[in-house]
C-alpha cells in the first residue's frame, strides 16, 4: 500500500511535477529562436519573389519589377509587369539618376514610371506581407551608389535574364540579415550577423556600422 505524507508530496510526485515543468521549458521557444525563424521566413519570402519575378520576365517577355514598400508595417511587396517595351528605354534613363530629387518634375517621373506597370496576377494569390517582427532596413542596388532606407525600393527584372544587383538588408530584434541578388545569377546569398547586446552602441548605430562594413565587401567582391 502506497503512504502519503500527510505534510507534503511523495518523491515521486515531486518528480513527475518537475518532468512536466521541464518538458513545458523545452516545448517553448526561445526568444532568439523566435526571432531567427521571423528571419528566415522573410528572406524565404523575398527569394521566392525575386525567382518569380525573374521567371516572368523570361515568360512575358517584358521589364519586371519586385517592389518593396519600406514605409509600410509590416512589410508588404508586390511583383508588377510593364505594359509597354518603352519603359525599357524609360528605366534606362532612371538608371542614370544619381540622387533622389523630390520636385515636381522628379514626382510626376515616377508616377509615369509607376503607371506602365500593373499587378502579375498569378503573384496576387501568393503571400505578400512579411512578419510584422521583421524590418526592411536599407538596400543599396547596383544602379545607385547610395543606401535607400525609405520609401519603395523596385528591383528589375529584364527579359534576357539580367536582374538588378542588390543587397537588402532585413533586422529582427537580435540579427541582421542580408540578401545578395546578382545581375546575371539566378540565386541570392544570404549572410547573418548578430547584434551584440552588451554592447555600448544602440541597434541604430550597430545597424549603420554592419551595413556600412556589409557594402563595403559587396563592392570588393
Amino acid at each position: 500500500m502506497h503512504l502519503r505524507n500527510q505534510n507534503g508530496f511523495s518523491l515521486f510526485e515531486i518528480l513527475v511535477a518537475l518532468f512536466l515543468v521541464t518538458l513545458i521549458f523545452i516545448s517553448i521557444p526561445s526568444s532568439n529562436q523566435t526571432n531567427r525563424k521571423n528571419l528566415e521566413l522573410a528572406l524565404d519570402d523575398i527569394d521566392r519573389a525575386i525567382r518569380f519575378a525573374g521567371n516572368e520576365a523570361i515568360l512575358r517577355n517584358s521589364l519586371v519589377r519586385l517592389t518593396i514598400d519600406m514605409n509600410e508595417a509590416p512589410i508588404v511587396y508586390s511583383v508588377e509587369a510593364a505594359n509597354d517595351s518603352k519603359v525599357l528605354q524609360l528605366e534606362e534613363n532612371e538608371k542614370t539618376v544619381t540622387s533622389l530629387k523630390e520636385d515636381e518634375s522628379q514626382q510626376k517621373k515616377i508616377a509615369q514610371l509607376d503607371s506602365q506597370f500593373q499587378a502579375v496576377p498569378e503573384f496576387e494569390k501568393m503571400k505578400r506581407e512579411l512578419s510584422e517582427f521583421v524590418s526592411v532596413i536599407g538596400s543599396y542596388t547596383g544602379n545607385k551608389d547610395r543606401l535607400i532606407q525609405e520609401g519603395k525600393l523596385s528591383l528589375y527584372f529584364y527579359p534576357s535574364g539580367e536582374r538588378d544587383s542588390a543587397l537588402i538588408f532585413f533586422s529582427s530584434d537580435t540579427e541582421l540579415a542580408t540578401l545578395e541578388i546578382l545581375p546575371y545569377q539566378n540565386k541570392t546569398t544570404v549572410k547573418m550577423v548578430a547584434y551584440d547586446m552588451n554592447s555600448p552602441l544602440g541597434m541604430e548605430q550597430q545597424q549603420k556600422a554592419i551595413m556600412q562594413e556589409m557594402y563595403s565587401e559587396w563592392l570588393r567582391e
